[in-house]
């Protein structure tokens, strides 16, 4: 129950607030190549507001952000699309596509955004641990119960609780529903024989047990999601595993004792890593995963990385002081030194977003 309890703890205090969670903004950017520029209309500010790294998502081309007084969301051009106040004390950022759906962690309310403009809310009876939204709206909930680890709730887009499940041996930090909103995946960890474990789940709500199930010795995973083409991506410690639904195989992908710093799922295409190939001189390696969770290509770099980003075509890379652009072949495209610390980048068409404690600039490339 100790080694439970202590992975508990974890979870909530790290792997919900992501890996990264500098203190300091970003003022200005200098930059080192000509010709990158900072856009017009940024930085946006965020006056006494503040964004927790985690809390900064890319939707249609438009920004999103949850700081701790409202959701903000933003078009590629800077202009405020709308501005929703909320009171959560930790809030959490969720995105299905065009729809938005944000909650207080360990709290008991929630609110989904769609269209930009529908806004919509709720609250549980139970204190909410993560939670996901599909495309379609379906979205669903993961909660502390009383007599279990852990609840999963799923509801219709009327809001009408379609399926639920109960987990009596794992505390689940990660939930993920496919676009049609009719799979869901977790991830969980518990403790057998005085060893950690997690296990991921698949479900489908014409089953009162889990479509499947695997385990991973050792290994706590800090996210899930579905990818475009059915595969589930779970991103841990110590691999990412791909989960191929329908042929009901997997494909782990081993850092080999490299220790994980950054990485990002975009579901179109997989997820890229950052591995720090020599710790003590913060050198990382990029790899960029695909579909299938097989390397597609690995960048090496002299940078400690803090934050990393892909959309495809270009990665992206947030060292200590420097903003790195490389193609998808690895080959260095453009490098701006930064006055001060952010907290996360995001990649989008040919644009860099920052997000700083209390701003967001952006970097044409």
């Amino acid at each position: 129950m100790l080694i439970i309890l202590c992975l508990i703890i974890f979870v909530l205090c790290g792997i919900n607030k992501g890996i990264l969670a500098p203190d300091k903004f970003l003022n200005w950017l200098q930059g080192t190549n000509s010709s990158a520029t900072e856009a017009t209309g940024f930085p946006i500010k965020f006056d006494d507001k503040k964004v927790a790294a985690g809390n900064f998502l890319i939707m249609n081309e438009n920004l999103v952000t949850v700081s701790n007084t409202s959701l903000m969301i933003f078009s590629g051009a800077a202009k405020k699309l709308n501005e929703i106040q909320h009171s959560f004390s930790n809030p959490m950022l969720k995105l299905g596509e065009k729809n938005i759906l944000f909650y207080d962690l360990r709290g008991k309310n929630f609110q989904i955004v769609k269209n930009l403009n529908d806004v919509s809310t709720g609250n549980l009876e139970e204190n909410i641990i993560t939670a996901a939204i599909s495309s379609n709206g379906i979205y669903g909930f993961i909660t502390e119960t009383n007599g279990y680890f852990s609840k999963m709730s799923i509801f219709s887009k009327n809001k009408e609780q379609i399926y639920k499940y109960y987990f009596s041996n794992d505390f689940i930090n990660g939930l993920a529903l496919n676009k049609d909103g009719d799979l869901a995946a977790v991830v969980g960890i518990s403790a057998e024989n005085g060893r950690m474990k997690s296990t991921l789940y698949v479900f489908d709500y014409h089953s009162s047990t889990p479509k499947l199930k695997y385990e991973f010795p050792d290994t706590i995973f800090e996210a899930i999601e579905f990818l475009s083409n059915g595969n589930v991506v779970a991103v841990g410690n110590k691999l990412t595993t791909v989960v191929d639904v329908f042929a009901a195989t997997r494909y782990d992908h081993s850092y080999k004792d490299m220790p994980l710093t950054s990485f990002e799922i975009y579901k179109d295409h997989g997820a890229v890593l950052s591995l720090a190939t020599n710790y003590n001189k913060g050198n990382c390696k990029l790899e960029v995963l695909g579909l299938d969770g097989h390397p597609n290509q690995e960048i090496f770099t002299n940078l400690n990385i803090k934050s990393v980003s892909c959309n495809g075509s270009h990665v992206a890379a947030l060292s200590e002081k420097q903003v790195t652009i490389f193609n998808i072949r690895g080959e260095k495209l453009n490098t701006w030194n930064t006055i001060c610390h952010t907290q996360q980048l995001r990649l989008c068409s040919g644009n860099c977003y920052l997000l700083g404690e209390s701003e967001i600039c952006k970097l044409n490339f």
